[in-house]
């Protein structure tokens, strides 16, 4: 990851909070009433940075939650594509074998015929 990238998926650090809150918490007389008006902003500021996250977060466990289930499907893809084209194979295969199968069985039926006719002029 370069200097510019910007990390989404480990757990971020809230470092900004002290940073946002500490300049604010004076209370001097001559700027006490903007002191305490400003305190709520930062307070609704500070709560909305926190959804932000929060929402950012969930977002990026999703897209990973998806990223696995499509590495799941394809997956699966792959596994289905073999599994029809040795489906094919068989068939075919077992087309062969039934052909082969009536040839002897033909083979057989004159065979036993012929013994027949021998038999029975013997």
């Amino acid at each position: 990851m370069g200097p510019r990238d910007i990390d989404l998926i480990s757990h971020p650090r809230l470092s900004w909070r002290n940073k946002l809150h500490a300049p604010y918490r004076r209370t001097d007389e001559s700027s006490g009433k903007r002191m305490s008006k400003l305190e709520p902003a930062m307070d609704r500021f500070s709560s909305a940075l926190d959804r932000l996250e929060a929402t950012i977060n969930r977002q990026v466990l999703r897209a990973e939650a998806a990223r696995q289930l499509q590495v799941k499907v394809d997956t699966l893809s792959e596994s289905r594509a073999e599994l029809a084209e040795e489906l094919d194979q068989l068939k075919s295969e077992g087309r062969r074998l039934n052909e082969l199968n009536e040839r002897a069985s033909g083979t057989l039926a004159d065979a036993i015929e012929g013994i027949r006719e021998v038999l029975a002029e013997g």
